[in-house]
């Protein structure tokens, strides 16, 4: 299928579906994909030109010809109510072992993905990548749960339990 950029072998399919589903095929598409991970925006201050090679690709992308798009600030969002209890009240913590089911059927998906991204996806001529060798490497947290033991986010919470 080209609206996904590859051939969709035997072997991606079985990244992409679960048992017993089946795998939607769009119709053919020639458009070109820029494809960014939420991690490069918030690389500014530990890389700056890593950064700004990400803000230069993009601008170049969208076809800005003189301009280049400013650094990425992120946010935070302000508390908003749910059901009638802020939305605090109503967060779980993944991080919590009755939640490890969860995060089992989350890794493994993100696992299949990040594969299925870096061998088949990111090889496409029609997708766009900003620093191909660091997008991988973020790639490779998808296989990882970060809230097992040794994990970077169970160190966090053991640090600063809440």
């Amino acid at each position: 299928s080209r609206s996904w950029k590859t051939s969709i072998s035997n072997q991606e399919l079985q990244l992409l579906t679960k048992k017993g589903k089946k795998l939607h095929v769009f119709e053919n598409t020639t458009a070109r994909v820029m494809l960014v991970h939420v991690e490069q925006m918030h690389d500014a201050k530990s890389h700056p030109e890593r950064s700004l090679k990400l803000r230069q690709d993009l601008s170049d992308y969208i076809g800005l010809r003189e301009e280049i798009i400013p650094e990425f600030h992120h946010v935070k969002p302000d508390m908003v109510t749910f059901k009638g209890k802020t939305k605090a009240a109503t967060r779980i913590d993944i991080c919590d072992p009755q939640h490890k089911e969860i995060r089992t059927s989350m890794l493994e998906r993100g696992t299949n993905a990040s594969i299925w991204i870096e061998r088949y996806f990111m090889q496409s001529s029609e997708v766009v990548v900003s620093s191909p060798d660091y997008f991988v490497d973020v790639l490779q947290t998808w296989k990882h749960d970060p809230f097992a033991k040794g994990g970077v986010r169970y160190a966090q919470k053991k640090q600063h339990p809440e």
